[in-house]
């Protein structure tokens, strides 16, 4: 599944095919690189590959992302799914570093201050 912003995120994967579940999933893989309220711009790009569910021939329900690439401003990103031997999966850039860094690109949606707080 494929997407270029033309509005939102949210508006064009949802154009797109994606459904709510899958696109806060795609954030939430690409949310420790892109700051998804600032840096979406007109042009950037999505693609994903996902797990679809079947019973008896009929599409049950959506899986997990098995690998995702955003392109932002210029730059793509690229993760892939990677289970280890306990079960635990997380995502992984091409060259084996975790998508998940020390700290969130936008850390906090409070305030710096808090009147009358000191």
């Amino acid at each position: 599944m494929t997407g270029t912003i033309n509005n939102s995120l949210f508006l064009d994967a949802q154009q797109a095919g994606l459904s709510n579940r899958m696109i806060m999933e795609l954030a939430a893989i690409f949310g420790w690189d892109i700051d998804f309220a600032l840096d979406i711009r007109k042009g950037d790009s999505f693609s994903i590959v996902y797990e679809e569910k079947f019973l008896d021939g009929k599409m049950i329900g959506e899986g997990n992302i098995l690998s995702a690439q955003f392109t932002n401003r210029g730059d793509t990103f690229t993760a892939l799914r990677f289970t280890d031997s306990k079960g635990k999966s997380s995502y992984y850039t091409p060259d084996g570093k975790s998508m998940r860094k020390a700290f969130c690109v936008r850390q906090s949606t409070l305030p710096v201050s808090v009147p009358g707080l000191t």
